[in-house]
């Protein structure tokens, strides 16, 4: 969930109609009155981010961390917006070296970069190129952070100078660095 604007974001696995007569699957936005369908269709969102663009315009970019391809997607949009119906596209390649293939359970901007985690491995795809469960976005694919992580990420936070992951795994960069379940990397 993600309060943005006038507006509460949820995301999830379900499906049902919403107010405004459109399916409302895996992204929908709640104004305390009614559940307003986000027309992302099927599969299920795992996080969702939003950042001020800080450009005078009252825009914000929304990324959104999906488990079905595309799996990140991103949107320019203003929050009062009215109607709001945000056009979300994909980040990244869909096909190709750089894009990600496997699930994308967490976003976070680090050092004016987007990184994200999740259940993505060179093992499972030999194009994956070694983002084993976390990745950078460098504005036009995907490249790795170091070695990765062992097992997948859940949870990405930027704090004190510092990213730190949270998840299944027990080491990081190629199993060269014991890290269980929490690890921390400073750029």
């Amino acid at each position: 969930m993600l309060p943005f604007g006038p507006r509460l974001l949820v995301g999830g696995t379900f499906n049902q109609e919403s107010s405004n007569g459109l399916p409302a699957r895996a992204l929908v936005a709640w104004d305390g009155m009614a559940i307003s369908s986000l027309g992302l269709g099927a599969g299920e969102v795992r996080d969702i981010y939003s950042r001020d663009l800080a450009d005078g315009s009252g825009n914000y970019e929304l990324i959104v961390c999906r488990a079905a391809a595309p799996h990140v997607m991103r949107a320019t949009v203003n929050p009062t917006a009215e109607p709001f119906q945000p056009t979300l596209v994909s980040m990244g390649p869909t096909t190709g070296a750089s894009q990600l293939f496997g699930t994308v359970n967490t976003v976070e901007r680090f050092n004016n970069e987007f990184y994200v985690g999740g259940e993505f491995a060179a093992s499972k795809h030999p194009a994956t190129l070694g983002r084993n469960h976390i990745a950078r976005w460098t504005g036009t694919g995907w490249v790795q952070v170091l070695n990765g992580v062992d097992l997948p990420v859940h949870a990405l936070k930027a704090y004190s100078g510092a990213l730190y992951l949270g998840g299944e795994f027990s080491s990081a960069n190629n199993g060269a660095v014991p890290a269980v379940r929490m690890a921390r990397w400073n750029g």
